[in-house]
């Protein structure tokens, strides 16, 4: 399967010093992202693991980065079962520190 062969050239890349360069690494992940994959192929082919190795994450070619990090949040998305479209999820957000304003029905305290 194409992924798989992929999942190959990705593992090449980073074990060959002559293939580290973004002109090798770019067309593999542009072939990922042309797939159609789900979460079964995700886990049976392990190119998400693959392609989420630090050696893409921090390569020295921010475009291997971004490459590496745009199929890296699609596939997660997949993963969650979201639309791969879709943005993540908002972190929930922390309670507020401020106490709770006086409600408008409450008497007010006498001024003195």
């Amino acid at each position: 399967e194409e992924v798989q062969e992929c999942c190959k050239e990705l593992r090449a890349c980073r074990d060959n010093p002559a293939n580290k360069g973004a002109a090798t690494i770019l067309p593999i992940f542009k072939k990922l992202s042309r797939q159609q994959l789900d979460t079964k192929d995700l886990r049976s082919t392990g190119v998400g693991k693959e392609a989420n190795d630090p050696f893409f994450r921090n390569h020295a070619d921010v475009k291997v980065r971004n490459a590496c990090a745009e199929l890296v949040n699609k596939w997660k998305a997949i993963a969650m079962g979201r639309s791969a479209s879709a943005p993540p999820p908002s972190p929930p957000s922390a309670p507020s520190a401020a106490p709770p304003a006086a409600s408008p029905s409450a008497p007010s305290a006498p001024s003195a």
